[in-house]
């Protein structure tokens, strides 16, 4: 035997069905912003990366030249103390 559903019983499950999908399109919706930030946040962390890494190599090269500057002022002040040597000489 079947019962066919009253019209305020139909109505109430049309307007529940309509609020979820609401509730559906509204959390798609989120979620879709949820992973665009995530993309954004990705995206920032892998810049921030490259910069560190272009950091550490221009700080190694930094310290690469000033280990090269010391060393060349060593030898100047040889190159000094040698020529003073050779005018005491002469």
């Amino acid at each position: 035997m079947y019962v066919r559903p009253s019209r305020q019983l139909l109505d109430f499950y049309r307007k529940k069905i309509a609020q979820y999908e609401n509730e559906h399109d509204t959390q798609v919706k989120k979620l879709s912003e949820y992973k665009k930030s995530h993309e954004e946040q990705h995206q920032l962390d892998c810049e921030v990366k490259q910069r560190e890494d272009e950091i550490a190599e221009l700080q190694k090269a930094l310290s690469d030249m000033q280990v090269f500057l010391f060393k060349e002022r060593e030898q100047v002040l040889k190159l000094y103390a040698e020529n003073d040597s050779f005018k005491v000489s002469e």
